[in-house]
């Protein structure tokens, strides 16, 4: 059996503090908001890189909620994705 060779890294308490996923979030997190975006239909790869192509996607997912295009995913946002 394979172990891991260390935990995965947490966001900073400041983006936990604030609930916002920006592009210092952490890989994994960045992967479940690919995932999530890309089996809603948005155009993104998952491939956990916070880049232009996943902050477009998010703008256009916040659009079709009606909410200002900002490219975060703030606590209310990430629910409504993996709903």
């Amino acid at each position: 059996m394979e172990e891991f060779s260390r935990q995965p890294t947490l966001p900073s308490k400041r983006m936990q503090r604030n609930n916002l996923l920006t592009s210092n979030t952490t890989k994994w997190v960045t992967k479940m908001s690919q995932f999530h975006l890309k089996a809603k239909g948005y155009s993104v790869t998952i491939d956990g890189i916070w880049g232009a192509k996943t902050t477009a996607a998010v703008n256009e997912f916040r659009k079709k909620c009606g909410w200002k295009e900002n490219g975060k995913l703030g606590k209310n946002a990430i629910k409504v994705l993996i709903a």
